[in-house]
């Protein structure tokens, strides 16, 4: 419900005034408040400015509002070379093998050079022995060479020399092929031509470690099993990229080697080669890649590591490669590349099933960086849209689960919750940059219960907090997430001891505060979970609301914050009071809160208190913001016990005349905001007479039919509502009808009404108790107009065209007819019956019909 809007009195009629001419059912108290909200459901009053965080133009790992030890973290730089990754990349079982086994022994046997073959020919048994022991050139790509491919026999071709057979390794298929197959593949692949140094190379030892090839030849490493098909394709398709590569690397041909690196990945990716690759393809392809890293060109690095990526490394050679992918994210004019290469999902695929992020510590400087770099390109509104559509919030929301499940099971906690901590600061991050994107910023809501379990397991780090304080707020925006909030477990606890721990710090209090405000804006159920919550902090066996005591003491804190402050600023101290006020505010709209906040004395004393020391001019929001939580107090009047006593158990009302006082030179300002929020204030207070003739001692009565003139809508009936109170009092009734009123009136129905029948009606309330003055004759232009307003055709007509849809067509008919009508109909009635000087002669004339009076009532 709008916080700004109230309707009439709730509790009835004071013993003052009389019942409305026309008896009818009238509604109850919540239908008012439920027809206020559908009357002004479109308006968004209470707004409050976000806070601004100022965009680091030079991006690093760190920036938040308190700079980490360096000594403790990462350094943000790092120095990388092809020197830094190893080679040797084979899975851990084939590690596990390898220091079993014996050393490979480093002697080779002296043998004559293999003759030259011809291209097309059918090498013999005795040119392939040659073959295979010849010395070949340490950079020669591997081919793997599969009996089918070489056309040979491999039973009778390998049977007689064992040193061969240590350098060739057949890899049967993985499945079985039909006859059918085979034959055709046979066919096709003795066409092609194979040079010498390519078959030298598949038998070479030195381009594939002795010790991984004992390990694969002994059937240790599975993933070396690859089909014909397979080797086929690599030996056609990919193996002359690679050896590409390796010219242009010589010639220094940048712009070539990238283009080659493009197209040997698009070779990869078509013959869906990251799926399956066995361990010396793998071993060959990532010592070229490690060869061209930190050519000087970060396009090379970015297509490299591409690769590097997708292949699958771990442990050092995944360290590095994220901390290159960092150092390129670090600067902006790359984000472009980043795009170009849809190196996003390669680096989002990284995350996926992580095991223990934080088990190593070669693992956690790979997340850690890779996350850093996310964080960095997240900025970009392109590549955020991107994360989006490649499903990134949920890799990030089940990567830090996973780092928060690995938090449970570390055995040096400490250790595990600092490296935790630091790979949260970044992914928080990348969370609060993606949300940016307000259209898919509602996408985030199912990371709530995780982030929720980050702040309550390390709400002592000052900068993730603040980080998550910022995307709370963000978060709270959207109507969606009040559910998400109001379903984890004891959210209040989570807000109210956050912001205890950090009452001295403003950019956590300033966000925390915002997203509470919009949470009880949108939902009583928050407001009601709020307001009755006792924390853990609070004073034992006190009945008083936790989240009010931890506002009034924000309050006092805030407003006694020396200018002089090398902490604190002004503006933020002003910034963190708005906020905080807000929350109040909204807390006074419920229904089942909003008495037992209108009781609470200190609230009001303090709310009171920053009106007296705060000036509009400088603190406009924040005096705006204070006047509407005033308002909606004061519309909780439990009843007057008389004339002369005070409300019973309204802290605003017992302060009436005070507040009165404070509140007339605000109808001076030039702020049509501040005025507006006056003159609902004083429809609250004017319920009572002692206020009533105070506002006639300073002619508010007349400011009153000056703001009739206003355009603003909001203003016409607020000071509507002031002058049906006013009139009331007979002797109050001249100096409205002296300064033209009733004119005034008569232009607010015909500019008013046909589209807001309720500001339509609060006007002939003040018409009616104008009336009750025998003196003063009524235009007839006023009765043919209410005539005009009471006819159904003419109403219908205009609703019709006016109305975008049937919903809206049936709502201007009913409030036309229940706040309208109502009030018209014996207006209209008696304004006749003055003119033609009529009597009816069913019924006898009241003598207190001549003076009727309403209370009118704002929240």
């Amino acid at each position: 419900m709008d916080p700004f809007e109230r309707p009439r009195n709730k509790k009835g009629k004071s013993n003052n005034s009389i019942t409305n001419p026309v008896q009818l059912n009238r509604p109850s108290s919540s239908e008012i408040i439920k027809d206020a909200k559908r009357w002004y459901e479109v308006q968004k009053s209470l707004t409050s400015k976000r806070p601004i965080t100022p965009l680091v133009q030079a991006r690093s790992l760190y920036n938040g509002p308190q700079k980490p030890d360096s000594g403790s973290r990462p350094p943000s730089a790092v120095s990388l070379g092809p020197q830094t990754f190893d080679t040797n990349d084979a899975p851990m079982s084939a590690r596990s093998v390898r220091k079993s086994r014996l050393a490979p022994i480093s002697h080779l046997p002296n043998v004559p050079a293999a003759p030259l073959m011809k291209p097309g020919s059918t090498p013999t048994k005795a040119e392939i022995r040659k073959i295979g022991s010849a010395p070949v050139s340490s950079n020669a790509p591997m081919k793997a060479v599969h009996g089918e491919v070489v056309g040979v026999d491999r039973q009778r071709s390998f049977a007689g020399d064992g040193s061969a057979a240590v350098r060739y390794h057949p890899t049967p298929p993985m499945r079985p092929r039909s006859q059918k197959e085979a034959p055709k593949f046979k066919e096709i692949s003795s066409n092609i031509p194979r040079k010498q140094e390519s078959l030298r190379s598949a038998t070479s030892s030195e381009s594939i470690p002795s010790n991984q090839s004992s390990a694969s030849s002994s059937g240790q490493a599975t993933n070396d099993a690859e089909t014909a098909e397979e080797a086929l394709y690599w030996n056609q398709s990919v193996l002359p990229h690679i050896e590409q590569l390796q010219e242009l690397h010589t010639e220094k041909n940048t712009v070539q080697l990238c283009k080659s690196c493009d197209q040997l990945y698009a070779a990869l990716r078509n013959g869906f080669c990251f799926e399956r690759m066995s361990s010396r393809r793998k071993t060959s392809l990532l010592t070229e890649l490690y060869r061209l890293l930190r050519s000087g060109s970060s396009e090379l690095d970015i297509l490299c590591a591409r690769i590097v990526l997708e292949v699958g490394v771990r442990n050092k050679n995944l360290s590095n490669v994220c901390k290159l992918v960092y150092q390129i994210c670090r600067d902006k004019k790359f984000d472009d590349l980043f795009i170009k290469y849809q190196m996003i999902s390669p680096m989002l695929d990284v995350l996926r099933d992580v095991v223990n992020p934080i088990s190593k510590y070669e693992n956690y400087e790979a997340f850690l960086y890779l996350n850093g770099g996310l964080k960095f390109l997240s900025d970009n509104k392109l590549i955020a849209n991107i994360m989006y559509t490649s499903n990134g919030i949920g890799i990030l929301v089940q990567f830090l689960n996973t780092t928060i499940g690995a938090l449970d099971i570390a055995d040096d906690v400490k250790k595990a919750h600092k490296f935790a901590e630091s790979i949260f600061v970044q992914v928080c991050l990348t969370f609060r940059n993606l949300m940016n994107m307000d259209y898919k910023a509602q996408q985030s809501m199912s990371a709530i219960p995780t982030l929720a379990t980050i702040i309550r397991n390390l709400r002592s780090e000052q900068e993730l907090t603040w980080i998550l304080s910022r995307i709370f707020s963000k978060l709270s925006m959207y109507s969606l997430s009040v559910n998400h909030f109001l379903a984890e477990r004891s959210w209040p606890e989570l807000f109210l001891s956050t912001l205890h721990k950090f009452s001295s710090l403003p950019e956590i209090v300033v966000h925390l505060a915002l997203a509470l405000g919009d949470l009880t804006a949108q939902n009583d159920q928050a407001r009601k979970e709020l307001f009755e919550h006792k924390s853990q902090y609070g004073p034992k066996g006190s009945s008083v609301s936790s989240c009010v005591e931890e506002m009034l003491k924000l309050i006092n804190f805030y407003c006694n914050v020396d200018p002089e402050s090398a902490t604190i600023k002004p503006d933020q101290a002003q910034d963190v009071l708005i906020k905080v006020v807000r929350v109040i505010a909204h807390l006074s709209i419920g229904e089942s809160v909003g008495p037992r906040l209108a009781s609470n004395a200190r609230c009001v004393e303090k709310l009171l208190n920053v009106l007296e020391t705060h000036n509009i001019e400088d603190n406009e929001e924040l005096i705006i913001n204070i006047l509407t939580t005033l308002n909606n107090l004061s519309y909780y009047d439990d009843g007057l016990a008389g004339e002369s006593s005070d409300p019973i158990n309204n802290a605003v009302s017992a302060n009436r005349l005070r507040l009165v006082s404070l509140l007339l030179h605000l109808l001076m300002v030039d702020n049509m905001a501040c005025v507006a929020e006056v003159t609902r204030v004083f429809g609250n207070l004017t319920k009572h007479k002692d206020v009533r003739d105070l506002l006639q001692k300073h002619k508010i009565d007349s400011m009153m039919v000056t703001l009739l003139d206003s355009g603003d809508r909001i203003v016409v009936y607020s000071a509507c509502g002031v002058l049906v109170n006013i009139s009331t009092d007979k002797d109050k009734r001249s100096g409205p009808i002296s300064e033209d009123a009733v004119s005034k009136l008569t232009d607010v129905l015909r500019d008013f009404a046909p589209t807001e029948w309720r500001i339509g009606g609060v006007a002939c309330q003040v018409l009616w108790n104008l009336s009750t003055d025998s003196s003063f004759n009524f235009p007839n232009s006023l009765i043919e107009l209410l005539e005009k307003l009471q006819d159904y055709n003419f109403v219908s007509a205009h609703a019709e065209e006016i109305s975008q849809d049937q919903k809206m067509y049936n709502y201007m008919l009913l409030t036309w007819k229940e706040h309208f009508c109502e009030f018209a109909i014996p207006l209209l009635r008696r304004l006749k019956a003055s003119v033609y000087n009529l009597i009816p002669i069913d019924r006898k004339v009241e003598s207190d019909i001549s003076s009727t009076e309403s209370v009118f009532t704002t929240e």
